[in-house]
């Protein structure tokens, strides 16, 4: 099959047709989302993981979504801030409205393999639940 396309390929170039090769989408480019779900979080939980990677990834946004108005500051294992643009926090949205990533993150995105990202509930509200997202690439 290969030298039948090779073969087409040298017919339409020897007859002046011009070949453009898109370029692959490659696992580096995808942007690849994970979201989960947190029950009863109270402003004493703290260090929650969220996810930890097999490869070097880069985060692209944050989000976050729940049944009461919830804040949260998401980091690494280390403790540096995701987004600390500002507060380094990230204030939950709620009700029906469309779950909105933060993609203008300023702290720390780049992880190596088998690093984490962790949160902390820093309000004082009690939600019956929270969903808890990031986007990122594969490095």
């Amino acid at each position: 099959m290969t030298k039948y396309v090779l073969l087409l390929f040298a017919i339409l170039l020897i007859l002046g047709a011009s070949i453009e090769v898109p370029t692959p989408l490659t696992a580096t480019s995808i942007e690849h989302v994970f979201c989960d779900n947190y029950p009863t979080l109270i402003t004493t939980d703290d260090d929650i993981p969220v996810i930890h990677f097999r490869q070097a990834v880069t985060i692209t946004g944050v989000a976050c979504h729940s049944d009461a108005a919830i804040t949260i500051s998401m980091a690494d294992l280390a403790g540096d801030d995701i987004d600390d643009g500002g507060s380094g926090n990230q204030i939950c949205t709620t009700g029906t409205g469309v779950l909105t990533f933060d993609t203008a993150l300023t702290g720390t995105t780049t992880f190596a393999a088998g690093e984490g990202v962790e949160f902390d509930s820093i309000t004082e509200s009690t939600p019956t639940w929270t969903t808890v997202c990031l986007s990122y690439t594969l490095d």
